[in-house]
């Protein structure tokens, strides 16, 4: 039961960073502004309004770091072997990432036909 519990936590991690603006209020909130570069972002919205957090970052900074972060794929991944080391069951892991994943793509749709 503690393995789907880390599949959930993964897959509204994955859901809230990229399909919301919850990490950018987050960094307003504890004015953490100029480290995460979020002025800069907001003069980028001005300019592409359909842009998130990820893509800003992906446009001012192109290297394997920002398109590793950018992609909730990529990022899911890791964050599922993050937790591997936790209960160290390769089965697991690779149920785990599943579900992570179906999840995440279930929340995605469920998220993109409410917004029709």
């Amino acid at each position: 039961m503690e393995y789907i519990f880390y599949s959930f936590l993964a897959s509204l991690s994955l859901f809230f960073l990229y399909k919301t603006d919850v990490l950018v209020e987050y960094i307003r909130l504890f004015r953490l502004n100029k480290l995460f570069l979020v002025d800069k972002y907001d003069d980028h919205l001005i300019k592409f309004p359909a842009n998130s957090y990820w893509d800003f970052l992906l446009f001012e900074y192109n290297n394997f770091f920002t398109k590793l972060l950018s992609c909730p794929v990529c990022f899911g991944f890791w964050i599922n072997i993050g937790l591997y080391y936790m209960y160290k069951d390769l089965t697991m892991l690779v149920l785990n990432i599943w579900m992570t994943y179906f999840l995440y793509f279930l929340l995605c749709m469920l998220y993109n036909k409410s917004h029709e």
